[in-house]
């Protein structure tokens, strides 16, 4: 039982020793990077689309 928990304890050991290999994960800051985000231009309603929507909006009130 005694080697088994030696065992243990030294691969443990080297597991937390080895996971510490890199203390900076984070990704160099780059140029490219897009900082703001421009939304696209809305495309206006069609007559036919506004009527679906004018229908079902009337439709949601009703109830």
């Amino acid at each position: 039982m005694r080697t088994l928990t030696k065992i243990f304890f030294i691969t443990m050991v080297f597991a937390t020793i080895a996971s510490c290999d890199k203390p900076d994960e984070v990704p160099p800051k780059s140029q490219a990077f897009i900082r703001e985000y421009v939304m696209p231009e809305p495309s206006l309603l069609t007559n036919e689309e506004r009527e679906i929507v004018n229908k079902e909006r009337e439709e949601y009130n009703k109830l």
